[in-house]
């Protein structure tokens, strides 16, 4: 795949993506039913391109920052060379400097080598819009069998707003299959949707329709990346999704709170 052949641009990485991927591995070979909540696939970073660019740790380096994604909000770090800002990054990991205790759309600052480095923290789940009952994210998904039991899909839907996502509403459909007893990841045709409501960021709550879909194809996996650009609230079910795959199995969705 393109995201194996990007990684090996770059000796010793080991992607976020290629760490999930060997743990679902592991653990479709040993599991007798498909539990959304021990699937290790069914991480808060969804996006495989995503996943490809962060470290097992959800951190991404650029010229001049540093971020590092958690399930609720990420952390920018800023304000010197990058060798000195994975200093600061190490004091988070190693525990003196507590995320949580970072107020949302704020920032800490931290002294290293005399240059004042900033850590401010974006996004928050938990924090609503005023009057509309809006969030900025929000993740959903489960598995949805076939009537036989010998075929399921794994639905995705979710919104997100961060510097290496594109746009703001997604949705995913992921295909499996039982075979002499266990389960495996399943080519087939499989088609993913998003559509609904988008609210502004005004007192009205002014919303907007959208609908995105993507073509049918025998893949093993299929996604609508970034359906919505500049909006980034949604009211409590206003975000839905249509799933298909494993030769017929569906899943209607709908993002509440």
């Amino acid at each position: 795949e393109p995201y194996e052949v990007f990684e090996q641009n770059f000796t010793g990485y080991t992607s976020l993506r290629s760490h999930i991927f060997s743990l679902e591995e592991d653990w479709l070979a040993i599991t007798n039913d498909l539990d959304i909540n021990e699937d290790p696939d069914n991480h808060f970073i969804i996006d495989e391109s995503v996943r490809t660019v962060l470290n097992v740790d959800g951190e991404v380096a650029t010229t001049n920052e540093i971020f590092k994604f958690y399930e609720d909000y990420y952390l920018e770090f800023s304000g010197a060379q990058i060798d000195t800002i994975i200093l600061a990054l190490d004091s988070v990991n190693g525990g003196d400097i507590d995320p949580d205790s970072i107020v949302s759309d704020s920032f800490e600052t931290v002294k290293i080598f005399g240059k004042t480095i900033k850590i401010r923290k974006r996004g928050n789940k938990r924090i609503l819009g005023s009057g509309c009952g809006t969030r900025t994210l929000k993740r959903d998904s489960d598995f949805e069998p076939n009537a036989a039991q010998t075929r399921r899909i794994k639905w995705v839907l979710w919104i997100e707003n961060n510097p290496i996502s594109r746009g703001t509403v997604h949705a995913k459909t992921k295909g499996y299959q039982r075979r002499n007893g266990k389960w495996r990841k399943y080519r087939s045709e499989v088609w993913a949707r998003c559509y609904g409501k988008m609210t502004e960021n005004d007192d009205n709550c002014t919303t907007h329709d959208f609908d995105c879909q993507t073509e049918y194809k025998k893949k093993k996996r299929i996604k609508v990346i970034g359906c919505v650009q500049g909006l980034t609230k949604a009211k409590p079910g206003d975000v839905k999704g249509k799933h298909y795959g494993a030769e017929g199995v569906v899943a209607n969705t709908v993002l509440n709170w």
